[in-house]
């Protein structure tokens, strides 16, 4: 818990006040890098060209930015399931909204909703988190100012394949 209240940048004895138990901190964490990542590739997805494409590039660009910018957000988001008992319904809720968000233009791309949306969606999903993690833990070597725009570039393959019709 000392741990954990220390990522989110309070007391270990003041977050006993808030939150059950570590897992529920972690939750709370992980729930708020989702919606603030997820509202960044929002705004950025809103100033796209109407293709889906260009909205795709515009979240994935968006979101990175963001989660870069929060490290120990980003950790617990990516970490090991925290809701495997569902006793946070928000962080489930949380991370739906985002790939909705991705989802959509997937379908407008001709991934029919059901099954193949789902599984494309998650395959840009795997490609964006799978570049966080890489870049997040430097086992790629960019500097700082670069991290969001390599991110974007290690996904574009996978949306070039989905959007290749």
């Amino acid at each position: 818990m000392r741990a954990a209240a220390e990522q989110a940048g309070v007391n270990h004895r003041a977050a006993y006040r808030h939150f059950a138990d570590k897992r529920a901190l972690l939750a709370a964490l992980a729930t708020d890098g989702w919606r603030r990542c997820t509202a960044a590739g929002q705004r950025t997805m809103k100033r796209a060209t109407a293709t889906p494409r260009a909205q795709l590039d515009a979240f994935v660009a968006g979101f990175a930015r963001q989660a870069l910018a929060l490290p120990a957000h980003l950790e617990v988001m990516t970490g090991p399931r925290l809701n495997v008992d569902g006793a946070h319904p928000d962080l489930e809720g949380a991370i739906a909204d985002a790939m909705a968000l991705v989802a959509a233009p997937l379908v407008a791309l001709g991934h029919a909703a059901g099954t193949r949306a789902r599984v494309a969606g998650l395959a840009v999903w795997a490609a964006l988190l799978g570049a966080l993690a890489l870049v997040r833990h430097q086992r790629v070597r960019v500097r700082p100012a670069g991290r969001a725009a390599l991110v974007a570039t290690l996904v574009a393959p996978t949306l070039d394949g989905l959007t290749r019709r």
